[in-house]
């Protein structure tokens, strides 16, 4: 493909934040609040611990495959079809 681009580890970290954190600003409070009431304040302590970890992962493939991307490395790490899959 001419002209074809990769975005860098950086590039799709930045994506990711600013597409799952406004979301989880107008959507998250009220959808956990309805189902923890009191303890709504471990379930986004607990939210937050799980999306720090993902954004970790993803950021680590990133550094282990540069130039690579998420289905490349993919495919690497899975075989052809589950990486593609992925």
């Amino acid at each position: 493909m001419p002209g074809a681009e990769k975005i860098s580890g950086r590039q799709a970290v930045f994506l990711l934040v600013m597409a799952v954190l406004p979301t989880s600003i107008l959507f998250l409070p009220h959808m956990i609040y309805k189902g923890a009431r009191q303890d709504s304040w471990l379930s986004v302590l607990l939210l937050t611990s799980f999306g720090l970890a993902a954004g970790e992962v993803i950021a680590r493939l990133g550094r282990r495959f540069p130039g690579q991307t998420v289905i490349e490395y993919g495919r690497a790490l899975l075989g052809p079809f589950p990486g593609f899959a992925l």
